[in-house]
């Protein structure tokens, strides 16, 4: 999926200058293929197609040496849903600009009429502190408009060397090709995302392609050009779709400046450990146990099992601390005044957990990694900026156990979905980190144990007890606390209208180092009632409702975050008079490489139709070429929720 190239250019001096032109596409140029273009026969699902995209990255002499980024790209409207992609959206980090902009809609409706962008339509918005956006809406559109529209960013910061590009976005492209030339006296490393083996089309030195203070310096040039780009479709059970788009990637390595002094950004891991501990907030303040010497009730600190010890820590910070939802990992911070106010960020909180079972006598860890929606922290180069959460990790026993003390729901051990995205960096004082393969417990399981009964009037009265554990619970805590339970039952009366509540008990709410128990009592009435037949749907509650998998071909994977298991045990009395007319088949099914199973057995007997249904994914990745196995399986699960039973009278 990612390849990594190293570049390096030598610091070459000469007395001439030259520079690389960039020719970008005639404005309003359109082909007659273009212009008839009704369905993109490479994809006729296609809402808009991009027809010509270009970007070129390079240096501006200007004193700081600015980063420019010119982009350009050109785009037919198939269909009314393509109208989304009329309104465009620029974002910008503080020092940055764009200007140049210039846009205009071509559309073909008794000759070729050709409407520009206002300039009083562009629209400056302050987003954030750091970041500002730039907006504007194309003008007049139409089915089969063809828009155009180019812009130039200047950028101070050379890290990324202007963000690289992404060759793909969620519609497809005919053409995407990007430029960039990069100055002698910069040194990047390139990785290429999803590109697999494409080669750079262009890959030269230019000779003085620049001024370098007294001197000139060489330049490296490159190009890239992908034709006929598919569109990314984002799908349930991922991670950030910036793992997995086609794109290139920059990161600053050395730097040297006009007086040919180099400095170097890209360290090795050694370096961060060594750093991290000296120069960022986070590290400065790991081991002060100062503090809560004197805040851990004593009869804590007296606990003698090292676990149920460790777990009281873990809940003492956790019930003292508000999170006021901010994470801040970077930025300076005092866990001794969030402490007293009760009220933290998520360094705070966990920073203070850290302290506090250092203090406990507990060797603890500070943990960084990269949440599901920020991406996969790069693992050949250190980059202390891919990493945007904190934990503590400590050892018990030989067991690992990680901690996050945000979530008030969170059991001991268990961490936030948003952080099940692979492996971890775990920093040591005064030794080095390491990666670690961060698995989720598999015991995510909801188990559901059903009686119903069917009076002579047809009615049925169904006893229903369902147990949640691990994430199960978890999530089932979190959707009931955040709305209250009578909220809660309200919105199961109004999801289920076939089915009438009379009564509903939970057990373990507050508890959440234990299962998660539902005590429901419901009356309905059959699905369908046919002369003197009934049908009824044995399924009250399902795993899921529909198959999240739709996409015909899925080119990343399917990451769940955890392992899952469901299962199901329903007892259906059948009255007298009544005979069994038709149930389901039985059936196992199995997917490849001990993915999962679904087992389907029912059992009439005595006028008692017993169901034993249990289903599992038991991977937390599926790769893409599983992915149609995937999507098979779970549509014999819906198809196996849905099917029915039929009485008739005798």
């Amino acid at each position: 999926m990612i390849k990594k190239i190293s570049v390096l250019v030598l610091l070459a001096l000469s007395i001439s200058t030259y520079s690389q032109k960039v020719n970008f596409p005639e404005w309003g140029d359109i082909s007659e293929y273009e212009k008839k273009l009704v369905v993109y026969e490479k994809d006729s699902s296609a809402h808009a197609v991009v027809l010509r995209e270009m970007g070129y990255a390079f240096v501006k002499e200007s004193g700081g040496y600015e980063i420019i980024k010119e982009y350009y790209v050109k785009i037919k409207i198939l269909d009314k849903e393509g109208f989304k992609h009329t309104t465009v959206e620029i974002p910008t980090y503080k020092k940055e600009n764009v200007f140049r902009i210039k846009a205009s809609t071509i559309n073909f409706n008794n000759g070729k009429k050709i409407t520009s962008l206002d300039k009083s339509n562009i629209f400056e918005t302050k987003v954030s502190e750091n970041w500002n956006q730039t907006s504007f809406t194309l003008p007049n559109i139409k089915v089969g408009s063809i828009i155009e529209y180019s812009y130039k960013i200047s950028t101070p910061y050379h890290h990324t060397f202007a963000d690289g590009w992404l060759f793909q976005n969620d519609i497809p492209k005919i053409n995407s090709t990007y430029f960039a030339k990069i100055p002698g006296f910069w040194q990047y490393h390139i990785s290429t995302v999803s590109l697999l083996d494409t080669e750079p089309r262009q890959y030269r030195l230019i000779k003085n392609c620049m001024n370098a203070g007294h001197s000139t310096a060489s330049c490296i040039f490159l190009e890239y050009s992908i034709d006929n780009v598919p569109a990314f479709i984002e799908e349930d059970f991922s991670t950030s779709k910036y793992n997995y788009l086609k794109q290139i990637k920059f990161e600053l390595k050395t730097f040297t400046d006009s007086d040919i002094n180099t400095s170097k950004i890209t360290t090795t891991w050694k370096d961060v450990d060594k750093e991290i501990f000296k120069d960022y907030p986070l590290g400065k303040k790991y081991g002060k146990t100062k503090f809560f010497e004197n805040k851990i009730p004593k009869e804590i600190l007296n606990e003698t099992n090292e676990l149920i010890k460790a777990k009281k820590i873990y809940s003492f910070i956790q019930n003292h601390y508000n999170w006021n939802g901010n994470y801040y990992l970077y930025k300076d911070f005092n866990f001794k005044k969030a402490f007293e106010n009760g009220v933290g960020n998520m360094v705070e909180i966990n920073m203070s957990l850290i302290n506090a079972l250092i203090t406990a006598g507990y060797k603890t860890d500070f943990v960084l990694l990269s949440t599901r929606k920020n991406g996969f922290p790069r693992k050949l180069h250190p980059v202390i900026s891919d990493f945007n959460y904190m934990i503590a990790h400590i050892k018990i026993k030989g067991k690992d156990y990680f901690l996050d003390a945000i979530d008030k729901n969170m059991p001991f051990g268990m961490l936030p979905f948003y952080c099940t995205n692979g492996e971890f960096r775990v920093f040591e004082k005064d030794k080095n980190s390491y990666w670690f393969n961060f698995k989720p417990s598999d015991n995510n399981v909801t188990n559901v144990y059903a009686i119903a009964d069917i009076s002579k009037n047809t009615e049925i009265k169904i006893k229903t007890r369902v147990v949640y554990m691990g994430y199960s619970a978890l999530n089932k805590r979190k959707n009931i606390q955040d709305i209250s339970v009578e909220k809660y039952i309200d919105k199961l009366d109004n999801e289920n209208e076939e089915l009438d509540i009379v009564n509903h008990t939970i057990e373990n709410l507050d508890k959440r180092d234990q299962p998660l128990v539902e005590v429901f009592e419901f009356k309905s009435n059959p699905n369908f009632i046919n002369n003197n037949s009934i049908y009824l749907k044995p399924f009250l509650i399902k795993n899921f409702k529909t198959n999240p998998f739709t996409l015909n071909k899925r080119l990343y994977p399917v990451d769940l975050g955890y392992k899952r298991k469901f299962k199901y045990n329903l007892v259906f009395n059948i009255p007298k008079g009544y005979r069994i007319e038709s149930v389901p088949k039985n059936r196992k099914i199995s997917l490849p490489n001990n993915g999962g199973k679904l087992i389907y057995l029912l059992n009439n007997k005595n006028n008692k139709i017993t169901i034993h249904f249990s289903f599992t994914l038991d991977k937390t990745i599926y790769e893409s070429h599983e992915y149609s196995f995937l999507k098979k399986y779970m549509s014999q699960l819906i198809i196996a929720q849905n099917e029915m039973i039929i009485l008739t009278k005798e």
